[in-house]
């Protein structure tokens, strides 16, 4: 397996902490990952010019795992033009970088009570931008999450989701998500595993709290055992939102990376 980091960690405070891309690369590397994941929040600047970014990418030996893309949910037809309209330079700039993945977050909407109108709106965006990306040979994958509203929760929700959509869009699976959305982590992979491209590896307590690696609920060394079994190969990508991860993300990262490195 390959291990990854997102730059999550730096993103989420960047209003209060301004960091560059290039730091977080530079971070990201010191701590010993071999691959980045980066948003549309933190690198949308240079998604014009790609060979600046694989400039940066190849001074940290780093590869791009995926650029995830997050806008306003992807639930409000008004926006569709604006959120297709990134995707199409999400899809210019990862032409550059063939094996990447288009990463699209999961759908959120105000209003959880009525999820199925409003994610159907998603699921038709996701379809449109699947479609975009595999035009130019890039595989695109969905990241369910649980906050902000999100409808991506449930196994009802799960199930409803990848019954709409072509097997060619596949799961970024996020295992502090699925378990702080209520699912039992390996009942929900074992379901979906033929949708899997890639994990996020996030861990949480029994209350929801994000916690570092290893600190939480999740039973990391079941899952490792539980990859090897089928084979996997492909990346495992660190996100951190801890409080460790407020308080020092350079830290916070460099932990998670000692513990896959034990525990791997």
């Amino acid at each position: 397996m390959h291990i990854g980091c997102q730059t999550y960690s730096w993103e989420m405070q960047l209003a209060e902490r301004p960091t560059t891309l290039w730091q977080m690369f530079a971070a990201i590397a010191a701590c010993g990952f071999e691959g980045v994941e980066f948003t549309n929040h933190t690198g949308g600047a240079w998604l014009g010019t790609p060979g600046r970014v694989r400039q940066e990418l190849q001074r940290h030996r780093l590869q791009l795992v995926a650029l995830t893309i997050a806008s306003r949910g992807f639930c409000d037809p008004q926006a569709r033009a604006g959120d297709l309209a990134l995707v199409r330079s999400a899809v210019g700039f990862l032409r550059e970088f063939p094996g990447s993945y288009l990463t699209l977050a999961g759908a959120d909407h105000h209003d959880r009570t009525t999820w199925r109108r409003p994610l159907d709106q998603a699921i038709a965006f996701y379809r449109e931008a699947g479609a975009l990306a595999a035009q130019h040979g890039i595989r695109a994958c969905v990241h369910p999450h649980s906050h902000h509203g999100s409808l991506l929760e449930t196994r009802e929700q799960y199930d409803h989701l990848f019954a709409q959509l072509p097997i060619q869009i596949g799961w970024c699976a996020d295992t502090g998500h699925i378990v702080r959305g209520g699912q039992d982590l390996f009942t929900c992979l074992n379901r979906y595993a033929d949708r899997l491209v890639y994990l996020h590896l996030k861990d949480v307590d029994a209350a929801g709290r994000w916690k570092p690696l290893g600190r939480g609920v999740i039973d990391y060394p079941r899952l490792f055992t539980w990859l090897r079994v089928r084979g996997y190969n492909g990346w495992v990508v660190a996100e951190e939102e801890s409080d460790l991860a407020w308080q020092d993300p350079v830290e916070a990262n460099r932990v998670n990376r000692e513990y896959l490195r034990r525990t791997l």
